[in-house]
């Protein structure tokens, strides 16, 4: 046969590793470049054929072509373990046809999201502009909102300025589509409010019926502004202070005149006011110079979506350009998570921003350039819990997730200074935590009186167990008690929250196999952990055991819920 080295990319995810059980007729659809296997003893010399003149593969590793081979190396009883040769592909690379002209993605280091996955899903972007070109290629695929025109109160959203539609397509036209150009966040909810008809004016009315709309009838997550006027508003102040007041993050352009006059609402408080600079790095002369500009992003020769056509792209100079890309980068720190409050993003973009200008912060590039690199750098770094007084924290494997359970109000300490990571989790802990999660949607409990002979309606858990049990959450033991104080297991965990998910359940356990304890599983948990697993909830301990009649911690229930809810 001839010789194969195997060199492996280590990667973020993980895909499997298949336990040798010598009995077993191995039954996997050989849908792989064939199979890596990991041989036993370095220096077992009983395998030769997988290298030259006798010697062992590198760091043991060996190759195979099909399943037969596989098969026959297993009966030797050389093979420590194995798994599909998968095909690796590069992450953040594009096909877009005017990619090449995007100076400004490049060098914002866009591609930093691409990689980490961070797309906008599930994120709600409001663009109050001239509405967006719908029908254009580049936003093939997008999720376009049915948006409001605040005009005349209807739903047309066409562009006939084409403004909106150049700013819709920095922050989410379609990626690696083969056409067009390259949006940074091509997974969000794309909402157009709007209030320009044919020219580049509309009332500061219109303008606040679109804040308020996009605030309470679609629940937006951030709001873009490529507006503005020398005109201070108390009405307008108003309208964005109400979306930030939501925890909306409110993004707007300083202003066009080169000049050191203020223009709004980028210069209040609550917005996040954004300047231009050129693909040399310096702050364009037609941006704005006063104390509105909190930070900075390219605005000059920018490339773009744009109307007359499904076909039609343009170059634009500026800050209404710029603020999409602080827009979509808001994006990235919702969609990693959901609960993140709009003074956390502001807190994260002034110390993740690349200082320019004098130094700290200037009114030409505020607290600095923005930068996708640092920013999703600083995200996965590990954050500290809510409460800075959790001493037990700090260092824990899940110290991130108990940080956004914390924040997100799931979960309390079990005292001021501690958070108990690795203590049990009760059942009606795991059942409260479910339920402040926003109830999932479900309706509240209607019942009002005991389900459990166990549960008292003066305990602090009674609602949400109330609640848990009529929508069938959970259903107790058969001797009509629920056993709220007792330590859920981590099959009761997975179960519970599969119920609560409202997912059906998965059919193909068979995935559990890899773990050598998935036969300990009861026949009740079965298809959630599947479901669990395939999810890319759960992954086993360290060990490659599932361990589900063991207790589960506060640290991983902590995990399985920031995974679950910032994948919903």
């Amino acid at each position: 046969m001839k010789r194969r080295f195997v060199v492996l990319l280590v990667i973020l995810q993980f895909i499997g590793i298949f336990p040798v059980f010598a009995a077993e007729r191995i039954e996997i659809p050989d849908e792989s470049n064939g199979y890596i296997v990991k041989l036993k003893n370095v220096e077992d010399k009983s395998v030769s054929l997988f290298s030259a003149e006798g010697e062992r593969p590198d760091h043991n590793l060996a190759f195979v072509q099909t399943l037969s081979e596989l098969e026959t190396l297993l009966q030797s009883g050389s093979v420590s373990y194995y798994e599909p040769n998968y095909t690796v592909k590069l992450l953040g690379t594009v096909n877009d046809e005017y990619y090449g002209k995007q100076w400004n993605l490049r060098d914002i280091h866009v591609e930093a999201s691409w990689q980490a996955g961070l797309l906008g899903e599930g994120v709600t972007v409001a663009v109050i502009d001239s509405g967006i070109n719908a029908k254009h290629e580049d936003f093939a695929g997008i999720n376009i909102l049915d948006g409001v025109n605040t005009i005349d109160g209807s739903d047309n959203t066409e562009d006939a300025l084409g403004h909106g539609t150049f700013v819709a397509g920095i922050i989410a036209a379609a990626r690696n589509n083969g056409v067009g150009i390259a949006g940074i966040t091509d997974k969000i909810n794309l909402l157009p409010v709007k209030c320009f008809d044919d020219t580049d004016e509309a009332s500061i009315l219109d303008i606040c019926l679109g804040i308020y709309t996009a605030v309470d009838d679609y629940d937006c997550d951030i709001i873009c502004l490529s507006l503005g006027t020398p005109q201070k508003s108390e009405i307008l102040e108003q309208a964005v202070d109400y979306a930030a007041d939501n925890d909306v993050i409110v993004v707007a352009a300083v202003g066009n005149d080169g000049s050191s006059e203020l223009f709004y609402p980028a210069a209040y408080d609550s917005v996040i006011g954004t300047a231009s600079y050129d693909a040399s790095g310096l702050y364009s002369s037609f941006s704005q110079e006063n104390g509105s500009v909190f930070v900075a992003a390219p605005g000059s020769e920018i490339f773009s979506t744009y109307i007359g056509s499904a076909h039609a792209y343009a170059a634009a100079d500026g800050t209404s350009f710029s603020a999409p890309h602080v827009a979509a980068l808001a994006a990235v720190a919702r969609s990693f998570d959901p609960a993140m409050p709009a003074d956390k993003f502001r807190e994260l973009l002034v110390a993740t921003s690349m200082d320019a200008g004098e130094e700290g912060y200037d009114v030409l590039y505020g607290y600095g350039k923005i930068d996708f690199q640092t920013f999703v750098d600083a995200l996965f770094q590990p954050e500290q819990p809510a409460k800075e007084g959790f001493q037990d924290v700090p260092g824990h494997w899940a110290e991130r997730e108990i940080g956004y359970c914390v924040r997100s109000g799931l979960f309390n300490g079990v005292s001021d200074t501690r958070f108990d990571p690795d203590g049990s989790m009760t059942r009606a802990m795991l059942v409260t935590v479910l339920y402040r999660g926003d109830n999932g949607g479900l309706p509240a409990a209607e019942g009002g009186k005991a389900v459990f002979s166990d549960v008292s309606d003066a305990a602090w858990y009674y609602d949400a167990v109330c609640w848990a049990a009529e929508n069938r959450i959970i259903t107790g033991y058969g001797d009509g008690t629920f056993h709220p104080d007792e330590a859920v297991t981590r099959e009761q965990m997975v179960a519970i929250l599969h119920r609560y998910s409202g997912a059906p359940a998965e059919e193909d356990i068979a995935v559990l196999s890899i773990f050598s304890d998935y036969g300990a599983i009861a026949p009740y948990a079965a298809g959630a952990f599947a479901w669990g697993y395939k999810a890319g909830l759960i992954a086993g301990t360290g060990n490659s055991e599932l361990q589900p009649s063991g207790s589960a911690t506060r640290a991983q229930v902590a995990a399985l819920i920031m995974r679950y809810f910032k994948r919903v």
